[in-house]
């Protein structure tokens, strides 16, 4: 999905001659203006078309170029020009479409593997600011800052890196690291459970697949409870 929706905006952007910035500016300069000043105006302020406005506001909240703040204010604005058409349902429809982009959202930087996310958070923490990795990955700021926080919440990021790269995310500190040994504890305990009963398997392994027609090999299960054992004690040091 990522190189799909990347695709299509670097595309988006050549063809209106559209920068990140620019599409950033446009779009929060319209959410925070009064809603007398609509879509229409800020298409023939910017010389651009009003399908492609549009395009952009979508683009700007999929791929993080503007914060859950600016959503927030695009979707009450749009909401109010829509129902000043007087058109039953209009705005549902309005409030319907902006939750959809938030899922769209959702989608397109849980599409971000591990290794990405790793990559992200070592170069910020060898100094690439955080609006040159968004272009490097074409994205916007909002996407990378919330990728370093997955990072340290989910477990990607090892101890030493989350030391190093806590700085960034200042007074949410101490709610993402309680985020983070919730998730620990949570992984610490399926893995002990799976060690367990992987033990009882091994240890009763003729009675415990008496009645199997096509029980593992009991090298296999001693492989999995060896990577298991190692993959407990890699958490233990996260």
């Amino acid at each position: 999905m990522k190189k799909d929706i990347c695709k299509k905006f670097v595309d988006f952007k050549a063809r209106y001659s559209l920068s990140n910035d620019a599409i950033a500016q446009v779009v929060t300069e319209y959410a925070n203006s009064d809603t007398n000043f609509a879509c229409s105006f800020y298409s023939s302020k910017y010389d651009i078309p009003k399908d492609a406005f549009y395009k952009a506001r979508d683009y700007a909240i999929i791929i993080g170029l503007v914060d859950d703040k600016v959503w927030e204010k695009l979707k009450k604005k749009s909401s109010i020009n829509s129902s000043r058409n007087n058109y039953q349902s209009s705005s549902r429809k309005t409030l319907a479409h902006y939750s959809q982009l938030l899922y769209e959202r959702k989608q397109f930087l849980d599409s971000f593997s591990v290794e990405e996310i790793k990559d992200i958070g070592y170069k910020y923490l060898e100094g690439v600011g955080i609006k040159r990795i968004a272009i490097a990955y074409d994205c916007g700021e909002y996407a990378i800052k919330y990728l370093l926080r997955k990072g340290i919440t989910s477990l990607i990021f090892d101890a030493n890196t989350v030391k190093s790269i806590n700085v960034f995310v200042g007074d949410e500190l101490n709610q993402i690291m309680e985020r983070r040994e919730k998730n620990k504890e949570a992984l610490l305990d399926c893995l002990q459970k799976q060690i367990a009963f992987l033990q009882s398997q091994i240890r009763c392994y003729d009675l415990y697949f008496v009645y199997s027609s096509n029980k593992p090999e009991l090298s296999y299960l001693q492989e999995k409870y060896a990577k298991i054992i190692r993959f407990y004690e890699k958490v233990l040091l996260l």
